[in-house]
């Protein structure tokens, strides 16, 4: 009949959304009114270090610097209201505390009554684990400890191009 075969296309298109969100190398996160997290896909346990189990049910602000509580309480508000939240960049903290540099995009999540009931974010980490540290002595370390080390030697005048690796 017309309605099994809707309830199976239903039942299809879930699953098929479901797998996009598990897959997505974004953290997709949806939350209540109140800041609960009730979902949490893959690349969420991936970026923060929290799996599944620890992050539904808490409270979103456990991702969020202390220097960022209020806003996440305004974007909070802001959703209340019906509002729409711009993508913007801020900070989030990991499991083992460290802070990220975040792309982050929200989105109204509303019931079949257009009633918003709570928010979708897709957040992506945009810290560059690659750039340049410089250490105590104000050397530039690079990521693995390999530095490419030009030497002109004076009496030939060639050019030496070698890998030193620094002590850490």
């Amino acid at each position: 009949s017309n309605i099994d075969l809707t309830n199976s296309f239903i039942e299809e298109s879930n699953g098929h959304f479901a797998a996009i969100i598990q897959s997505s190398d974004d953290a997709i996160i949806s939350k209540t009114l109140d800041g609960i997290i009730t979902s949490w896909n893959n690349s969420a346990e991936r970026i923060f270090g929290y799996n599944v189990q620890e992050m539904i049910g808490t409270h979103i602000t456990r991702i969020v610097p202390v220097d960022r509580l209020e806003e996440e309480y305004n974007i909070l508000n802001k959703l209340k209201k019906g509002e729409r939240i711009d993508h913007f960049e801020t900070k989030r903290i990991t499991k083992d505390g460290k802070l990220l540099d975040i792309s982050l995009s929200i989105s109204p999540v509303k019931n079949s009554k257009g009633i918003v009931i709570g928010a979708s974010k897709i957040a992506r980490d945009i810290t560059d684990h690659d750039a340049e540290v410089i250490d105590a002595r104000g050397r530039m370390v690079i990521p693995g400890g390999v530095v490419p080390h030009t030497h002109l030697e004076s009496s030939s005048g060639r050019t030496t191009t070698s890998d030193h690796f620094l002590s850490r």
